[in-house]
């Protein structure tokens, strides 16, 4: 009877380890290499903004500038540091007011905010 025991508990053992090893070899399938039959997903990261807001805090419209890229340089052998050596300079996307700020609209932005201004 022990011998049996130890006889079927071998038969198991082995039954289990083949058993792991078909599964295995069942998860070795054939690679999918045809562009064709790879799924193509599109996932969009950022929600397209609105050509026109209006800001909450002083209620003025404002207007999106598309992001872009420009050339900054010296044209004029005039500027500063950073204008050198000529070099591309990428924007993201930002809200510009449509109209200008007004002295006075200026004026109740540096009461408002305590900023110190100098007036250069």
């Amino acid at each position: 009877m022990v011998r049996f025991c130890l006889s079927m508990k071998c038969l198991i053992l082995k039954s289990f380890l083949l058993f792991l090893v078909f599964l295995v070899f069942l998860g070795c399938g054939k690679e999918v290499t045809k562009e064709e039959e790879k799924p193509n997903i599109v996932i969009q990261t950022e929600l397209p903004l609105p050509d026109k807001i209006t800001w909450e805090k002083d209620g003025k419209e404002m207007i999106l500038i598309p992001a872009g890229s420009f050339e900054m340089r010296d044209h004029f052998n005039e500027g500063s540091e950073d204008e050198l050596p000529v070099h591309y300079v990428k924007i993201d996307s930002f809200y510009m007011d449509v109209y200008e700020v007004t002295v006075g609209q200026f004026k109740q932005f540096v009461d408002l905010t305590d900023h110190n201004f100098s007036g250069s």
